[in-house]
């Protein structure tokens, strides 16, 4: 699997059902209607493990450290991140939106190359938008 995958979310199911298959933890956010930034952020720091203590404000570094730290203390080595409703995010802040992608990436990254035990993360952006088929 990629690092970033980009899927029709009818194909939701059938991916929970080949990931849970696999034995992948699943950290699952749905962030439908979801365009203040803040909202997500909390969002997602409801959903991933946390490792380091978070303030609260938006700061994507320390999230994307304290991730980490909470990934790589969970007892399964492959991970998958299911992203809906992403589009209200890219439709009102692109550069949000971007740098969301660009932790996934370096989660990826960090956990597959920087982390003893062998991780496997991978991220699945479910959308309805003709883009994502």
């Amino acid at each position: 699997m990629s690092m970033i995958n980009f899927l029709y979310k009818e194909k939701h199911d059938k991916l929970i059902e080949e990931l849970v298959a696999q034995d992948y933890l699943i950290l699952k956010l749905d962030s439908t209607g979801i365009i203040e930034i803040e909202e997500l952020y909390r969002k997602m720091t409801k959903v991933f493990p946390i490792g380091i203590p978070l303030s609260g404000n938006v700061h994507w570094d320390a999230f994307l450290d304290s991730c980490w730290e909470g990934l790589t203390e969970q007892p399964k080595k492959k991970i998958a991140f299911i992203w809906l409703g992403s589009e209200a995010i890219l439709g009102e802040k692109l550069s949000d939106y971007v740098a969301i992608l660009t932790i996934l990436i370096d989660l990826s990254r960090m956990l597959t190359n920087e982390s003893p035990g062998g991780y496997e993360f991978s991220s699945f952006i479910l959308g309805d938008q003709e883009n994502y088929r």
